[in-house]
């Protein structure tokens, strides 16, 4: 016998390769015809494993790997998932799902992925998540899943992913998630979580994406920002934090995108965020920030894309010292200087409109604030009088009254000059201009 073998490999050639058949080959056929025809499904009625699309399997045969993107299914998830005992990673992104989190995906007890992205899953997430302690990716980002957190979930202490952005989930952040410490990116944007956030944060020392905007979270930014390191994405913007800007913000070394907008803060940029030079996007428009700003971007050498519009900024246009930057938004401030020609102007896109800007630049002439405007910014009525380093500045103007004294230096057109005004003036705005 073995001789016969020896013959027909001299013959053929080297063995075929061995077929693996696959037990669950059933379990396939059900939810096929749950979803119907999709690209790929042809092949789900071979006996190859590795010849079947979206499949993928452990030596034995059974279905370790699911992954179906991008198909119209428009079906609730099949009771008939439950099958697939060995499923470690399942992923159905973007596929039209309809109907709630079934219980038979909470059987699954390998799975350590679990990607439902943009689908049209509706309900509320079920405690019964807490069975699938070997989690390790979650992301159920783009449905209508709506309520809280269950507080079952911390069990799921290998998580190291969490996307659950852009639902209609509610209620206050969850606090267990700080003891996710392996976490690297938490996502829950685009809900309508409510309350502060915790210092407990120090404990996702690896974090490196947090997005939390467009929310409902309150108080103020926690210094203990400042001790997530890691991070790479600092999403805060579209919730209701008030206050001032942490200093603390400045040890995020590794920092590449930093959203802050439509937040209530007052006061200026800490200069010490000057030191951030991985930042490539900043976004801190609509929120009550003041002062000069061109001292923080100045030595920024890789920022691509400043957005400052409608603050209460003063002083020269921030032109950061960034070759890769495209795009600087300050609209709706009040710059009052520039230079003549910047370098990359040929490169940038400046965006400048309503500032007090007397002369255009880049050969643009945008569209300026008026003079009443500018000078009311710092008293009221007109007659103000133009201080070019950072801004106007009111001087003996008869017709205010009131308790507030606006004093600051400035280098203008035609040398050292000081403004200084009584006049009624919020205090808020007396900050912006006082050096």
């Amino acid at each position: 016998m073995l001789l016969l073998l020896l013959l027909l490999l001299c013959v053929c050639g080297e063995a075929p390769a061995q077929i693996i058949q696959i037990p669950q080959l059933d379990i396939l056929k059900a939810l096929k015809d749950e979803w119907g025809t999709f690209y790929g499904s042809d092949s789900w009625t071979g006996a190859q494993c590795g010849q079947m699309w979206g499949i993928a399997c452990n030596a034995n045969g059974f279905i370790t790997s699911l992954s179906i993107i991008e198909q119209t299914l428009l079906t609730p998830i099949p009771p008939a998932i439950s099958g697939l005992s060995y499923l470690q990673s399942l992923t159905l992104a973007d596929c039209h799902l309809t109907g709630s989190l079934p219980s038979a995906l909470f059987t699954l007890h390998s799975l350590t992925k679990l990607d439902l992205n943009y689908n049209d899953l509706s309900g509320s997430i079920s405690t019964s998540i807490s069975k699938l302690t070997n989690l390790e990716y979650i992301a159920i980002q783009g449905n209508s899943l709506e309520g809280s957190v269950p507080v079952e979930m911390s069990r799921l202490k290998k998580l190291n992913l969490l996307r659950l952005g852009r639902n209609a989930l509610s209620g206050p952040l969850p606090p267990f998630i700080t003891s996710f410490t392996n976490l690297v990116t938490l996502n829950l944007d685009f809900n309508s979580f409510s309350g502060s956030l915790p210092n407990s944060l120090i404990q996702l020392q690896g974090l490196t994406r947090l997005h939390l905007e467009y929310n409902r979270l309150d108080g103020s930014l926690p210094s203990a920002l400042g001790a997530l390191t890691q991070l790479c994405y600092l999403m805060l913007g579209g919730n209701d934090f008030s206050g001032t800007m942490p200093s603390a913000l400045a040890s995020l070394k590794n920092l590449q995108v930093l959203s802050l907008r439509g937040l209530r803060l007052h006061g200026l940029v800490p200069l010490a965020l000057s030191s951030l030079q991985k930042l490539q996007y900043l976004e801190l428009s609509s929120t009550s920030l003041s002062g000069p700003l061109l001292p923080i971007v100045a030595p920024m050498t890789s920022l691509k894309e400043l957005v400052a519009s409608y603050n209460q900024f003063t002083g020269d246009v921030p032109i950061p010292a960034s070759k890769a930057l495209a795009v600087v938004d300050v609209q709706g401030n009040y710059f009052s200087s520039a230079p003549t020609r910047p370098k990359n102007c040929s490169a940038v896109r400046f965006l400048l409109f309503d500032n007090c800007l007397p002369t255009a630049l880049c050969g643009v002439n945008h569209e300026q604030r008026s003079n009443a405007s500018c000078a009311a910014f710092c008293g009221v009525g007109q007659g103000g009088a133009l201080c070019s380093g950072h801004g106007y500045c009111f001087m003996n103007d008869s017709s205010s009254t009131g308790e507030c004294v606006c004093e600051a230096h400035y280098s203008t057109r035609n040398g050292p000059h000081t403004c200084t005004y009584t006049g009624k003036q919020s205090e808020s705005r007396l900050e912006s201009l006082t050096v």
